[in-house]
């Protein structure tokens, strides 16, 4: 499961909460939203408790709008009553005004945010990066596992998280004891894991990187995985066109093409049709091939999707 915080605040300091937000995110966190969370001031709301029971950590947000806040009091002991690992922020407040009900040993200041993510990023990723560094295939697969289970698609990863994903897709020296199959189907799915933001950019450049460190055939196997999720569309369209410019697209990447395609078609599955347009027009000029086998296959693509 990802790590979990949330941001008790007032209201009036809902930019505050938002700010601490995107950075508690950046660092692996997942938080509740603080349009929920925020407090009027004057007492707890009961549907917030969902999101105290459920978190890892809570981060309460002291200044001199919500200092003597009687909710936002009220959520921090109830935070307390859970067991939950609580760290008050302070902004603008006096060491000396802080409630008595504070545990201050814990209590920090908002300039020292940066050292305090620090930790909390170790807590939300540790296990993860750990994972990935691991000699055993099995556990570096549960932390590609967890990364697709617990960070949503479209939302940026964390930056350690990122930079640990990047040197798996980068780094072109197979480990000792590891298959060359093995070695690229792990780079697949830490590629596969890095889509997940969306960030089209970062998709091309890697790659880009893919491409001057793999043979084509490799790169195909990362399109067949993207064969059918719109999300990738420009992913499946780019890697189509650059092993056809680049080193031209073997038989056995159009089989294994047309077997996905196949597959669909058979499961009375709708062909995804951003991916459609790139295919129809590589499989044309292919149809031309002096390669008898490649021209077969992909008149054999042509043909289903025309039934499509």
């Amino acid at each position: 499961m990802a790590y979990r915080v949330f941001i008790s605040s007032i209201s009036k300091d809902i930019e505050l909460a938002r700010d601490l937000a995107q950075r508690l995110e950046n660092a692996g966190a997942k938080v509740f939203p603080v349009e929920k969370s925020a407090t009027s001031g004057e007492r707890i709301e009961t549907s917030f408790n969902r999101g105290l029971r459920e978190a890892d950590e809570v981060v309460v947000i002291l200044t001199n709008n919500s200092v003597n806040s009687p909710g936002l009091l009220s959520e921090m002991g109830a935070a307390y009553s859970l067991g939950k690992r609580v760290t008050p922020v302070a902004l603008g407040v006096d060491y000396n005004d802080l409630p008595q009900s504070i545990n201050r040993e814990n209590y920090i200041r908002w300039s020292d945010l940066p050292m305090y993510i620090s930790s909390l990023e170790k807590r939300a990723l540790g296990s993860i990066l750990t994972e990935l560094e691991s000699s055993d295939p099995y556990v570096r697969n549960n932390a590609y596992i967890r990364i697709q289970r617990d960070f949503d698609v479209g939302s940026p990863l964390p930056v350690k998280l990122k930079e640990a994903l990047l040197s798996r897709v980068a780094d072109d020296g197979i480990p000792t004891g590891m298959s060359p199959n093995a070695y690229d189907g792990e780079r697949r799915k830490a590629l596969q894991c890095l889509y997940r933001e969306g960030n089209w950019n970062l998709s091309k450049e890697l790659l880009s990187i893919w491409l001057n460190t793999s043979c084509g055939l490799k790169l195909s196997q990362v399109m067949i995985a993207f064969f059918g999720e719109p999300s990738n569309a420009q992913g499946f369209d780019y890697i189509l066109e650059t092993l056809h410019s680049a080193v031209g697209i073997p038989a056995t990447t159009l089989r294994d093409l047309l077997s996905v395609i196949e597959t669909h078609h058979s499961l009375n599955r709708t062909l995804p049709i951003k991916q459609v347009p790139a295919i129809r027009r590589i499989a044309k000029e292919y149809a031309e091939h002096e390669n008898l086998e490649v021209q077969e296959i992909a008149k054999r693509i042509l043909n289903i999707l025309n039934l499509d």
